[in-house]
């Protein structure tokens, strides 16, 4: 059993407005702070390592050393100071405390980020040349033709380096002055390494390469436009929604169809959990003015997204790339999101200074996504995490301030439908048709040496059967074509994103945003990241703040963006929302605020669609609804909050987090209604099922070691989950929507928590629809000709008699193995 979530990081931080550390051991420090990253800081694996390895299995000192912690829930310092001296560079010293976290004073900001370059590369080198590929596109030269896919995808939708450049090139001579630094305290490392082999990571001597191409400004900007769109670029399912709608609707005819839609994949859910409390405030989202009189929504019918055939197809090709490009981000541990974060303001905690959490749920890698460093020095005293390839620090704190960062899933992008001229090469856009702006890129393959196949079992799919691909990458006035012309149709689709024309901006507001020591310093640089984010904040002064960051378009008010949207003009985007009518609090009268990727305030409404970026995705092409639902698994967060305020301490942060981290959600959801079932059918027949049931506390642990869960009622609840689910939705093709985590490959319902993680969001399509159908808030009904109670009491009958045969007729000794 997995003993907490899948997070690459988890920081529990306390800014205290309190004397600090002295000059003697390290800048003045105003924070009590822990954390632990796991599994450890470095990823180097030279040659004598390797060797040496495959004997005792020792990679090195920090290589796994925080695993530990991490399994035990226990944490190590995020003190400032300095360790160990461990390297020189002009104007900068590196220490490294016990844990290997580089610790760097500088005398500029130039020289500081140089020193930041040279100790990333020193422990993360390999991890960096993959990452800069990600960002550029050009896997497959160095890993073989599988990742070929993953290659076209980036270079279809990528600004390109010209046109991020162009926009590093605007910035201020600083900012200028110290991406160089960065990357020649890079290649520093790069050019010590290919001299040593106790610094060059073994990968590159296995792969065959050498020499090691120096690194650049935009390979940094390469990967941080890659970072930034998948971890902050949301709504790309419209093409599979449509291919849903249509499906639907053959199947249960449009009226029904879209009753399912609204129901499995709503645009607004009342009901949805929210970050901020309505008594702190409403955020409606803004629409514009209609695209034309004559529609009540321009896009309902499947003939005003392309017809039948070319929505099939274009889903087709999309359900194709994404489940590649799934199964290729797994192997390189870009594996997926789901953080959460939460902060106390000082009026409300046991010492009258403020609290916050901040749990990155990338999932765990070897070597983590994560890197940790300490900086100070040129206006720097900074220490937290950044990405390998990337300079700054996205979460962390400074002296007198800790900011926390989640994904807000939040759709700040959309498809358009695109009508061609008859040869393929114009589109039609306010009654003229403009060009295509195209041109053809060459994607290198290169096979990895035949010792790396080896290393893979033999792997073949990497072998390249030519030398290079080309194809052609073309935009419109709204975005990148993001499918193929099909022969014979004249549509295609693009793709509009609020990123585009703002990478660079964002990852500098970003930055300045690590500097702040005030609200309303935090405040104003946020407002200039592109990127959907939520950000919390605590400072000195004793604040709690909560920001829903990014840019979110204006559209039409004839348009529905769960599906795609005609691109010939009338319903283009109409503007931005402003920052400051974006969700957003300080202080709030609660003192606490909560976040799980989850909806941010009342009023505030998104598509919540997505297609194939949210784990666990057994068929990830399928549109998904992110986080915005019912009963949302923040929630336990949000109670634990409230029942300890206002005395909540610091190590109360960190039991929150064990608490929330084996919580059944569904079962704290949908067990009320199955026992209220039980009393109303008055059935003694299932009294012993009733009394296990409700004695199991909706967690999912093994106290005892045992490789079991500890109780019956856990075994019963997950049976039942998997036939009343069978039986209840058997209108739902799960080809046709993604059940996420709720749906095998074969198509078949299982309970996600017995195969998968011990607590997931409560909210993904399925599992949302199911908590509207038991408390009576579907369009479509889903028990059939059966009352709700019957279906229940039905599908537990059938549970108990599977149990008994399988298990024996012993129900208390019933037990699950744990995953």
């Amino acid at each position: 059993m997995r003993s907490r979530l899948a997070s690459a990081l988890a920081v529990l931080a306390v800014v205290l407005a309190a004397a600090g550390a002295s000059a003697a051991t390290g800048p003045v420090d105003l924070a009590r702070a822990v954390n632990v990253v796991p599994p450890g800081e470095s990823g180097l694996i030279t040659i004598p390592q390797f060797i040496e390895a495959q004997a005792d299995g020792n990679f090195g000192p920090h290589f796994a050393d925080q695993a530990p912690l991490y399994s035990s829930f226990r944490y190590k310092s995020d003190a400032f100071g300095k360790g160990t001296p461990w390297h020189t560079l002009t104007g900068a010293t590196i220490y490294r405390d016990s844990w290997g976290v580089p610790q760097i004073y500088a005398n500029s900001p130039v020289s500081l980020l140089r020193g930041m370059g040279y100790a990333m590369a020193a422990d993360r080198l390999f991890q960096m040349e993959i990452f800069r590929r990600v960002g550029h596109g050009t896997l497959a030269a160095l890993l073989g033709k599988s990742f070929l896919p993953m290659d076209e995808a980036v270079r279809q939708v990528s600004e390109g380096s010209a046109a991020r450049m162009a926009e590093f090139n605007a910035a201020d001579p600083l900012t200028r002055a110290e991406g160089f630094a960065f990357a020649d305290g890079i290649n520093t490392y790069i050019n010590e390494a290919q001299l040593d082999p106790n610094k060059l990571p073994s990968e590159f001597v296995l792969l065959g390469d050498l020499p090691i191409t120096p690194w650049t400004v935009d390979d940094s900007l390469a990967f941080g436009e890659y970072a930034g769109r998948f971890f902050g670029e949301f709504g790309h399912g419209e093409l599979d929604m449509a291919d849903s709608l249509a499906t639907m609707t053959q199947k249960v005819g449009l009226t029904n169809a879209r009753k399912i839609i609204n129901d499995v994949y709503p645009l607004n859910d009342p009901s949805a959990v929210t970050t901020i409390p309505r008594s702190v405030g409403v955020f409606p989202r803004h629409v514009g003015h209609p695209g034309s009189a004559s529609h009540a929504v321009v896009n309902n019918s499947v003939a005003s997204m392309g017809g039948t055939a070319a929505i099939a197809r274009a889903a087709a090709q999309r359900d194709l790339i994404q489940t590649t490009i799934r199964a290729l981000q797994n192997q390189l541990g870009l594996v997926g999101f789901g953080s959460n974060e939460y902060v106390v303001d000082a009026k409300h905690s046991a010492d009258h200074h403020p609290l916050l959490v901040s749990e990155p749920q990338t999932s765990l890698a070897n070597p983590s996504f994560f890197w940790e460093v300490e900086l100070h020095g040129g206006g720097y005293d900074v220490r937290g995490v950044t990405v390998p390839a990337l300079p700054f620090v996205p979460i962390g704190r400074n002296a007198r301030a800790a900011w926390a960062v989640t994904s807000a899933l939040d759709a700040n992008s959309d498809t358009f439908v695109e009508r061609l001229s008859a040869d393929g090469k114009s589109y039609l856009h306010n009654g003229k048709y403009l060009p295509l702006r195209s041109h053809t890129e060459t994607i290198d393959c290169r096979t990895p040496p035949t010792a790396v196949l080896d290393l893979t079992s033999g792997d073949t799919s990497s072998v390249c059967t030519s030398p290079s691909v080309t194809i052609t990458v073309s935009r419109t006035v709204h975005g990148a074509l993001i499918t193929r012309r099909n022969v014979g149709t004249r549509v295609a689709y693009s793709r509009q994103s609020v990123i585009d024309g703002h990478i660079v901006w964002s990852l500098l507001a970003w930055t300045q945003a690590t500097q702040a020591q005030t609200v309303s310093q935090f405040q104003k640089a946020a407002s200039g990241v592109a990127f959907g984010f939520n950000f919390m904040f605590v400072d000195t002064a004793g604040d709690a703040a909560y920001f829903h960051v990014g840019r979110y378009p204006i559209r039409p008010s004839d348009v529905d963006p769960r599906f795609p949207i005609p691109g010939t003009g009338p319903w283009d985007w109409q503007g931005m929302e402003k920052f400051s009518n974006q969700p957003h609090a300080i202080d709030p009268p609660g003192g606490f605020l909560a976040n799980w990727n989850n909806k941010p305030a009342v009023g505030w409404f998104s598509k919540g669609i997505d297609s194939g970026t949210i784990p666990p995705a057994p068929n990830p092409s399928r549109p998904q609804m992110t986080v915005w639902g019912p009963s949302h698994q923040v929630q336990p967060i949000q109670f634990d909050l409230a029942r300890l305020s206002p005395h909540v301490r610091f190590v109360d942060m960190a039991s929150i987090e064990k608490d929330v981290s084996s919580i059944d959600n569904r079962a704290r959801t949908w067990k009320p209604a199955l026992l209220a079932a039980i009393n109303a059918s008055h059935d003694p027949a299932l009294s012993q099922a009733r009394g296990l049931l409700a004695s199991w506390n909706n967690h999912r642990v093994d106290l005892n070691k045992d490789g079991t869960y500890d109780v019956a009622g856990l075994v019963i609840f997950d049976r039942w989950v998997e036939v009343v689910l069978r039986k209840t939705f058997t209108v739902l093709d799960p080809t046709t929507f993604q059940i996420a985590g709720g749906v095998r490959d074969d198509g078949h319902y299982f309970s996600s928590d017995n195969e998968d993680t011990p607590s997931f969001k409560n909210d993904n399509a399925l599992f949302g629809t199911f908590t509207h159908a038991l408390y009576g808030g579907t369009r479509f009904n889903y028990f059939g000709s059966t009352s709700k109670n019957g279906a229940l009491i039905s599908a537990l009958k059938e549970a108990l008699k599977e149990l008994t045969a399988q298990l024996g007729s012993s129900m208390a000794s019933w037990r699950l193995v744990t995953p």
